[in-house]
């Protein structure tokens, strides 16, 4: 009995202690999480798109959502990941919808964009970087000679497929025609160039471009006044 009591005695402050522990409060941390915030980015920022031009469209989402669909109500779109190339063929406004799926996996419409519905500017011809109606200096052009047709606006260049040069004859007094198949004065031009005083009106006319959707357009008409200049050496016609 003695040695009962004794045990009893001894294991009594150690059941204490680990009562204690084992009745200890565990502690609740509350984490709240915040969704991420949509961002889309469309580029160009201009809200024009051209008939008969492939008008680029690069679209940007922010991080934690996925591009999941690109529609064009007035046109069409195609393209992939994040590069797009949106048609139009009439019309005056057309609207583009961007769907994004997030991490829950749903599909939910992100943005739409509305966008004027525009024929292209007229090409503008230049001759060797000078425009209609102004005056050049005679020795540039026979040096360099090189017609080009720019899109405004859009900064297009077009290439040149042929066109007629309209110039007086100093032999027979009478106007010529000579015609080049590119964009490039051929050497006959270059030639009757030479011979014309300053002045002198040269005209360029019937000049087809090719336009961004494969046709043939022809330019309007171009005319440049002769000027004297410092001349210009070892010339290959």
């Amino acid at each position: 009995m003695r040695n009962i009591l004794l045990i009893l005695f001894i294991l009594l402050p150690f059941r204490f202690l680990f009562g204690q522990v084992s009745t200890s409060k565990d502690t609740t941390y509350t984490f709240k999480v915040v969704s991420p915030k949509l961002t889309i980015n469309v580029f160009p920022a201009k809200d024009e798109l051209y008939i008969g031009l492939k008008n680029h469209i690069r679209i940007r989402v922010s991080k934690g959502f996925n591009l999941s669909k690109v529609t064009l109500d007035g046109g069409t779109v195609t393209g992939k990941d994040s590069n797009y190339v949106a048609s139009v063929k009439e019309g005056i406004h057309a609207i583009l919808s961007i769907y994004v799926t997030g991490s829950d996996g749903a599909e939910k419409l992100g943005l739409t964009k509305t966008y004027k519905i525009s024929q292209l500017p007229e090409p503008i011809i230049y001759i060797d970087g000078v425009k209609n109606d102004s005056a050049i200096i005679k020795t540039i052009i026979i040096a360099v000679g090189k017609l080009s047709a720019v899109i405004p606006k859009i900064e297009r260049q077009l290439p040149i497929l042929s066109f007629s040069m309209i110039y007086p004859n100093t032999d027979s007094l009478k106007m010529d025609t000579l015609i080049s198949t590119n964009n490039n004065l051929t050497k006959e031009m270059k030639e009757a160039i030479s011979k014309m005083k300053e002045g002198r009106l040269l005209y360029f006319d019937d000049i087809k471009c090719l336009m961004p959707d494969g046709s043939k357009y022809i330019a309007k008409p171009l005319q440049i006044y002769l000027i004297e200049g410092p001349p210009v050496y070892k010339l290959r016609f």
